[in-house]
């Protein structure tokens, strides 16, 4: 070889290590930077789970939660149904929220048909009129006319009979708004039990 050739074999030799050297760093950078989103990748799959089972917990204990309400909520209607009185619940404005199965059987009424509507829809007149503003004036004054005082009123069925009940009303507050429950007793066994009594009484004196 003369002296170019060896010159320019060097020169080729030279761009052949350079070439290989890029090579080589091109190679370490992108093993490098594999292997940060291989671990970039497991750490968001690791959070990823993480996150995921904090989530089904909150839907597992949520989904408990909600159950142990509606079997509350059977508890309480079940109770309420078999009780003896009827159990009516109104909102400030007297409109009717709840309706219990005694309620039911004792005004002739389904809870379907009067919830929603006014209770002085169970009320004859003049206790309908006064009704509306006995809930104005406890709203008002705070003065209390019937509310945590029982009393016997009379009651309008669906038939339009009337009869005698006890009455009596508690307050309670839920989610900012007021509301009012009425436990109602049917008397009218009781006064006719009352008026027999009484006539036997008045025969056995003549």
């Amino acid at each position: 070889f003369d002296l170019l050739s060896l010159l320019v074999l060097g020169s080729m030799l030279l761009l052949l290590f350079q070439e290989n050297q890029r090579r080589r760093q091109s190679e370490a950078s992108l093993r490098q930077t594999r292997d940060e989103l291989e671990l970039r990748v497991q750490e968001r799959t690791a959070t990823l789970a993480q996150t995921n089972n904090v989530l089904q917990a909150e839907i597992a204990d949520h989904k408990r939660a909600v159950q142990s309400l509606r079997d509350s909520e059977e508890r309480l209607r079940a109770g309420v149904n078999t009780a003896v009185e009827g159990i009516i619940t109104i909102d400030e404005h007297g409109i009717v929220q709840s309706f219990s199965a005694t309620a039911e059987r004792m005004f002739g009424f389904r809870e379907a048909e009067i919830v929603g509507r006014s209770v002085n829809l169970l009320m004859p007149a003049p206790y309908r009129n006064e009704h509306d503003s006995y809930i104005s004036r406890y709203l008002a004054t705070g003065e209390r006319r019937i509310i945590g005082i029982g009393r016997i009123v009379v009651g309008l069925r669906k038939s339009g009979e009337t009869f005698p009940m006890e009455l009596q009303v508690g307050q309670f507050d839920a989610d900012g708004a007021r509301f009012f429950t009425g436990f109602v007793r049917d008397l009218t066994e009781q006064q006719a039990t009352e008026r027999r009594v009484q006539d036997l009484q008045a025969e056995l004196l003549h």
